[in-house]
């Protein structure tokens, strides 16, 4: 009787080797996985702080164009826009899902929702030197971009 059409199941030996070749196929295509979960996971969260930063850049580049008499002033800058009032531009604290972040403030109005920052702060500081205003924002306690604007003297 040949052994595919024996009726006695696996022997110890082959029970053994296919134990150890699973041994070592299984760490491996777990480390596969993990590896790829953990790029995954960084490319997603490098995508999203660079999503967060470009849009506050963006919102603070728009609100400081064409701004006159720019003016720091305990860690916020108050400028006027031809035609309307002053305004000031500030990162303040509030209360996201119970933890503390810095979030940005155009008049004392938020300026995204708190949710749009990833539960991560964000810091915005500004100076002032001549017509240039030098604006650095940090995200996740690290600088992450620095940005220069010229203001407008009419």
């Amino acid at each position: 009787m040949s052994a595919l059409k024996s009726n006695k199941g696996m022997t110890f030996v082959e029970l053994l080797v296919s134990i150890i070749v699973l041994s070592v196929l299984v760490p491996t295509i777990s480390g596969c996985i993990f590896s790829t979960i953990q790029t995954y996971v960084w490319s997603k969260n490098y995508s999203d702080m660079c999503s967060v930063i470009s849009t506050i850049d963006g919102t603070i580049e728009r609100e400081l164009a064409f701004a006159d008499n720019p003016s720091v002033n305990s860690g916020a800058i108050t400028y006027v826009k031809t035609g309307s009032q002053p305004k000031k531009l500030e990162t303040k604290e509030v209360e996201f899902k119970g933890k503390t972040i810095s979030v940005l403030y155009i008049n004392d109005v938020l300026a995204f929702d708190p949710a749009f920052y990833k539960g991560v702060g964000v810091e915005a500081t500004f100076s002032v030197d001549s017509n240039i205003v030098n604006v650095t924002v940090v995200y996740n306690g690290v600088v992450r971009h620095s940005s220069v604007f010229a203001v407008s003297k009419i």
